[in-house]
């Protein structure tokens, strides 16, 4: 790859995990953990090679895909798709996917939280493809598509696509090339909802997962290169680290509390608001991972239904989520 696609900028946004209020909460925390990846050499990923075929991701299409190093500032390994064009003459897509197989037990909300660092590194020629995250369902053979979320680098515009056949709708929003940014697609399988969000920017809102009535299970979601001309296919690839899907915890149901962003102060701290029921305890914790929740503050809501806490180490991780945890009755 050329150098000139290493300039990708040297702080990853901060994302709070606030997107709808109840996100991360008491009873909708997402610790379990489907499948989490950062591409790094302990986890068995070798640089050298291809990424399907290594740490059981699989793939289909010629297109190139594989490991580099450093292209997202202090993460060491990250994953690519694109760049080297496809051996297989007129091939028009690539996609590299890890099986998650998940399908939510009986009485089960089946909430998902997908969320993946990722950055569209531009052609150094005219010729521009589009980059997409698709989500399947656990059909074995017989997996749908269920919808898709599309970065098309012609254009930069952001748009999705249901099970409906008719086509990509445009969300409204762009985004830029080598930016770094998180994405969160944010799925509740029950109700037949999914939602994502590009760091603090909703892109959709509770769109039905199938319009058809497939089998509402997850199978998994893969990264999916689109060539638009495939006799001429671009030289852009699409970079992403710090791959994790996780499910809530479920837990009896109680009145919820929730965090709220209020401001983000000029020493880097973030003012954040907890509001939940008068006169109950919580701790507010935090993860840059999901996989390991510290704890910040445990307090009593007050009579008002909120607390105020300020974050005075917030600018010290690339990003950090907060859940409200009840700590006693």
């Amino acid at each position: 790859m050329s150098e000139t696609h290493k300039s990708i900028r040297s702080s990853i946004v901060m994302l709070l995990a606030l997107w709808l209020g109840s996100v991360i909460t008491a009873n909708a925390a997402y610790t379990n953990i489907l499948y989490s990846t950062r591409f790094e050499a302990e986890e068995g990923f070798l640089g050298q090679y291809t990424l399907a075929g290594q740490g059981d991701w699989l793939g289909e299409g010629t297109g190139g895909n594989g490991l580099v190093t450093n292209f997202f500032p202090g993460l060491k390994q990250q994953a690519f798709l694109g760049y080297f064009p496809p051996t297989t003459a007129g091939e028009d897509f690539s996609t590299v996917w890890h099986p998650i197989n998940y399908v939510p037990t009986t009485g089960s909300s089946g909430q998902v939280l997908f969320t993946v660092d990722m950055s569209v590194i531009d052609s150094t020629t005219t010729n521009r493809d589009e980059f997409r995250w698709s989500i399947y369902n656990a059909d074995g053979a017989n997996a749908k598509r269920l919808f898709s979320l599309n970065f098309d680098n012609l254009t930069q515009e952001i748009s999705f696509s249901l099970d409906d056949g008719q086509g990509f709708v445009f969300t409204g929003h762009y985004f830029s090339n080598a930016v770094v940014y998180n994405l969160a697609i944010e799925m509740t399988l029950a109700s037949n909802r999914w939602s994502a969000f590009l760091d603090e920017t909703q892109l959709v809102k509770d769109e039905p997962i199938t319009t058809t009535g497939a089998t509402l299970s997850l199978g998994d979601v893969a990264a999916v290169w689109a060539i638009a001309n495939p006799t001429k296919p671009g030289e852009n690839y699409l970079l992403f680290d710090n791959y994790t899907v996780t499910t809530a915890s479920q837990q009896p149901a109680e009145p919820e509390a929730s965090i709220e962003y209020v401001a983000h102060l000029p020493g880097g701290e973030f003012l954040l608001r907890m509001k939940g029921p008068p006169g109950k305890e919580y701790a507010m914790d935090y993860t840059w991972d999901l996989m390991n929740w510290i704890p910040l503050k445990t307090n009593t809501i007050g009579s008002d239904g909120w607390l105020d806490f300020i974050d005075t180490t917030a600018f010290v991780d690339p990003r950090r989520f907060y859940r409200a945890r009840r700590t006693a009755p």
